[in-house]
């Protein structure tokens, strides 16, 4: 089944499988305009998509709950390719060596090593996946750094510098990963939401060159630039915001423009 792009030159067909990220189709706990009925949409016309997430908390099938508890027709497991899979898999693609792995995070990273079949150790890790967990003290940031020190990679799931809680902005993974950056004198791997790492693993996953996949973003740095690195066609929502004060350029651009993921289903 194609879907019907429209624009100032007309009808446009594309039937590319959609990658969208966690925080185009949830604002939070709440739906985004128009993001029940494309779900929805993408079920009955039988499109391909996956979800991207970084939120190191939830597993794959726990996304699927928040997801239907969001009202959401129910997704299944596999329509969800966690940060912490991108970073798995990566791990076992370019650095095979590294076998025994460290983490600090939810269960979405504890998940994503179990399978993989690394195995876990405090002991002469050779890599350390970071995701965030809000009860982590000083002594465990410092332990951690001791595993960075003695040569493991820093593997960040999670590019949230900060997050809302409560009513307030808080400290996120994002900003923790610049922590242990500068106190190892290393850069982290990034998997979270806008990097290029992440995204480029989701396409390995399914197996898909960038050109078949479709981006849709209402986040241009995060969501389309990365698409436009990997020449990826893109999709940017506006959610009624301007364009004028976004980076688009000659180089840099969506291929289409729509004002909420409603556009995508007419």
């Amino acid at each position: 089944m194609l879907v019907r792009w429209y624009n100032t030159d007309g009808v446009i067909m594309i039937d590319q499988l959609h990658i969208l990220q966690t925080d185009v189709l949830l604002d939070g706990r709440r739906p985004r305009e128009g993001a029940i009925e494309l779900i929805r949409f993408f079920h009955e016309e039988n499109i391909p998509y996956l979800i991207l997430s970084e939120l190191s908390g939830r597993n794959r099938a726990q996304l699927a709950d928040l997801f239907e508890s969001c009202g959401f027709p129910r997704i299944y497991d596999h329509r969800f390719y966690t940060s912490a899979m991108a970073a798995v898999d990566w791990l076992m693609a370019y650095e095979p060596e590294r076998r025994t792995v460290e983490y600090l995070g939810g269960s979405a990273i504890r998940s994503a090593i179990e399978v993989s079949g690394l195995r876990l150790s405090h002991l002469d890790a050779g890599a350390l996946f970071l995701g965030l967990d809000r009860n982590l003290t000083y002594d465990d940031y410092s332990e951690a750094l001791q595993t960075l020190l003695g040569g493991a990679i820093l593997l960040s799931t999670d590019s949230r510098r900060t997050i809302r809680l409560e009513g307030r902005e808080v400290i996120g993974n994002g900003s923790i990963a610049k922590m242990f950056e500068y106190a190892a004198g290393i850069r982290a791997a990034e998997f979270g939401h806008g990097a290029v790492n992440g995204l480029r693993m989701a396409l390995r996953y399914l197996r898909l060159e960038p050109e078949d996949v479709l981006m849709v973003g209402n986040d241009f740095e995060k969501d389309i630039r990365p698409a436009v690195e990997l020449h990826m066609p893109s999709v940017y929502v506006t959610e009624g915001g301007s364009l004028d004060n976004l980076d688009i350029s000659e180089e840099c651009h969506p291929d289409f423009i729509v004002g909420d993921l409603l556009g995508l289903t007419r």
